[in-house]
């Protein structure tokens, strides 16, 4: 269950909000940064801007909220976290000086950056409503230092792993685009297969779907929610920890294979999420997704589908059906009935089946290439927990 609310300004209370001067530092720093291509009226305007985020993190602090999932206005986001991160906004910026013949910079950029010392500033940075770390504290950090001919062997083991990393990212990247382009051509016509010819032909979702409404009598306990990039996944996985009412019976029960609409706007998905239940055999859903199976095995083939789901090809007829009044609790006002009446373009099951294959191994690649960087970046942060403390010495 996502908890939403609304911040509103008082038109009366408007002449009460001051236009907040920069400081000098933070002048000189926004200069560098845009390299003096704005104005001071609008550096004014951002200065003012970060300010008042501050002013929603405090709030919400106070409120004891620190899970933020997604702030925006007019239904456009200007934060959005589907993992809800813990921060705080913050304007407090400073140069970090040192001893070029003492320290070796890569060295010591490694170790600001390692989860020890991350975890020192931020006790440190204290425990009121806006954490705010001083130049006395941060210069107070004691750490091991070996000498220097060390500190840039070390420096350059780590800079080893980064440039895997950064090879890996672009590869990741690469093939997530050209996945990407392939889906835009192969599910919209513009390229077939070989021996293909038969011409597409147009249909209701409701004609090959049919919707899922079966009640969770069973009361089954694995809750489950749309992530954007992980899909249909149970919630303790995802929020790391429940959110879902301790009553279950009145949620949608879906099984393997089905489907689940999520209605509220994430991240690359501005009409909502569809995804299909791959993970487990059952799932708890909230009553606020849209849930669908197959019903026409002889003209859809459920794999094609969740690609084409997951294209982006749907969201013009969403946007179309989408009603006045906007959203509901943070979610799109589309009635089922409307949602099943979407007019959707399909070729014939056997090149459903060739696309679906394919695609299908483009996804093995990328799975394959996000694992090797997950796994570069976990021992990456393993040779920071030897090399950056002592405990192993090159």
């Amino acid at each position: 269950m996502y908890y939403s609310g609304n911040l509103s300004i008082n038109p009366t209370q408007a002449s009460e909000i001051e236009i907040v001067k920069p400081t000098k530092a933070f002048s000189r720093i926004f200069n560098i940064l845009t390299v003096g291509s704005l104005n001071k009226k609008q550096e004014r305007q951002t200065f003012t801007a970060i300010s008042i985020l501050q002013q929603f993190n405090t709030v919400f602090r106070n409120l004891k909220i620190t899970n933020i999932i997604r702030l925006s206005y007019n239904d456009l986001p200007f934060y959005e976290d589907k993992e809800g991160v813990e921060g705080a906004f913050h304007n407090n910026f400073f140069l970090i000086g040192h001893a070029n013949q003492k320290i070796n910079s890569t060295f010591l950029v490694n170790y600001l950056r390692s989860p020890r010392v991350q975890h020192l500033l931020l006790t440190k940075a204290g425990s009121s409503t806006i954490p705010d770390l001083n130049h006395k504290d941060f210069y107070s950090i004691e750490f091991p230092l070996p000498p220097l001919p060390e500190q840039k062997k070390i420096a350059k083991i780590l800079s080893t792993w980064d440039e895997s990393i950064i090879t890996t990212e672009q590869l990741l990247a690469n093939s997530q685009q050209q996945k990407k382009s392939l889906m835009q051509q192969l599910l919209t016509g513009k390229k077939r297969f070989p021996g293909f010819k038969d011409e597409w032909k147009v249909l209701h979702l409701g004609d090959i779907f049919s919707r899922v409404t079966k009640k969770n009598t069973e009361v089954n306990t694995n809750v489950v929610t749309i992530s954007a990039q992980q899909g249909l996944i149970r919630q303790e996985e995802f929020f790391k920890k429940t959110v879902a009412s301790d009553i279950l019976n009145n949620y949608f029960l879906l099984e393997k294979g089905q489907f689940a609409y999520n209605k509220s706007y994430s991240n690359g998905y501005p009409m909502g999420a569809i995804k299909r239940l791959n993970r487990y055999e059952k799932g708890v859903v909230t009553t606020l997704y849209i849930c669908f199976e197959v019903s026409d095995f002889e003209r859809c083939c459920p794999v094609y589908f969740e690609q084409y789901f997951d294209s982006g090809l749907l969201n013009k007829g969403l946007s179309q059906i989408a009603h006045e009044g906007g959203r509901a609790h943070g979610l799109l006002n589309v009635k089922p009935s409307d949602f099943f009446k979407l007019k959707i373009t399909t070729p014939t099951l056997p090149e459903q089946q060739k696309t679906a294959n394919t695609l299908t191994i483009a996804d093995a690649e990328i799975t394959t290439l996000q694992q090797k960087l997950d796994r570069l970046k976990q021992e990456k942060k393993a040779l920071m927990q030897q090399l950056l403390t002592g405990k192993r010495r090159v």
